[in-house]
């Protein structure tokens, strides 16, 4: 199959219909994705590179740690909830299955808070054996909890964005 192209009006503007104007849309989709990606690291170097400068680089590892920690146990939390909303989600709207679509987010998100709350609490109370035995970094001991009180609002927010 060509894609039809024909020309219309006096000012020689095209009309595009068919499959060129699915790949006309997807082109767009993908510029607007590749520039919200390409924003979105120059905005991770930046911070980086302030938190490098005001922390210093010992405090700054360690800051990278308790966020690496953070999202290690928002990601055990999940146990692949994120996946299991997207494909139930999909399939039931689908069917046009509104009531359906409704309780699976429900469902879905309130899994996702109490496992983080859950997990939070684990990384919370345990802050000091996991500092020491999981990162081999004592000093990590006093960020852990603060690191904790994030995990369930990542959860959540993987939950409901599922990044990929």
């Amino acid at each position: 199959m060509s894609p039809s192209v024909r020309a219309s009006g006096a000012a020689g503007t095209t009309a595009v219909d068919g499959e060129a104007g699915h790949l006309l849309v997807t082109a767009r989709g993908s510029g607007v994705l590749a520039a919200g990606s390409f924003f979105e690291f120059a905005t991770r170097f930046a911070i980086a590179f302030l938190l490098a400068r005001v922390l210093g680089a010992g405090d700054y590892g360690l800051y990278v740690l308790a966020i690496s920690a953070a999202t290690l146990f928002s990601g055990i939390s999940l146990l692949g909830l994120d996946d299991a909303m997207v494909r139930y989600v999909a399939i039931l709207s689908g069917r046009r299955d509104t009531p359906g679509v409704r309780g699976t987010i429900q469902i879905g998100l309130g899994a996702a808070t109490a496992m983080g709350v859950v997990v939070g609490a684990v990384l919370y109370l345990g802050a000091e054996p996991i500092a020491t035995g999981l990162f081999d970094e004592p000093q990590l001991t006093r960020l852990l909890p603060l690191a904790a009180i994030a995990v369930p609002f990542l959860a959540v927010s993987n939950v409901l964005a599922r990044p990929a």
